[in-house]
């Protein structure tokens, strides 16, 4: 991936985080292209294993391309109040013990949806469609972590015994 894939990249991820489209301003302000490429291509090789652990992994590591999104994308003025929403958001990553919960949970809930937005990441990865690729990594930090409209929680009730009865599998 180059510096244009890995800002088409991010654009497509925060649209599926935020719904506006930076691209125009990622294009323009993106700082960093190289590293965030080498942390993205970390994190995408983790969630293609598709188990339980590496995926989580994988977020993990989106997780802190994405709190480093505001300092990547300083200067930007018109993405001010996209990156303070995102900044937000992102707190969850700082608490470890609560984002392995959520992502655990949710990992777990939505394991159907993420294998198929895993797969048609690899699709995209590889016809080098890096904005979809984007796109469908960002749905699958959604449904790890949750959606930015909502402050990630582990608050909510959950089956934990299929979780406990799949345990072995780890």
């Amino acid at each position: 991936m180059d510096v244009e894939g890995v800002e088409e990249f991010i654009a497509g991820m925060l649209y599926s985080l935020i719904g506006k489209d930076d691209l125009p301003d990622i294009k323009s302000c993106l700082k960093d292209a190289e590293d965030i490429e080498v942390q993205v291509m970390a994190a995408l090789s983790d969630i293609a294993k598709l188990d339980l652990n590496d995926i989580i992994k994988g977020v993990e590591e989106l997780g802190q391309v994405i709190k480093e999104l505001p300092k990547d994308l300083k200067g930007c003025e018109s993405m001010a109040g996209d990156l303070a929403k995102i900044e937000a958001w992102a707190k969850i990553f700082e608490h470890p013990v609560a984002l392995v919960a959520t992502l655990t949970k949710n990992t777990i809930k939505h394991w159907g949806n993420i294998t198929m937005e895993v797969n048609q990441t690899e699709v995209d990865f590889k016809a080098k469609q890096y904005y979809e690729c984007g796109e469908d990594v960002g749905e699958i930090v959604v449904l790890t972590v949750g959606p930015m409209s909502q402050p990630a929680s582990v608050e909510e009730d959950m089956d934990w015994t299929l979780f406990e009865n799949n345990l072995a599998l780890f």
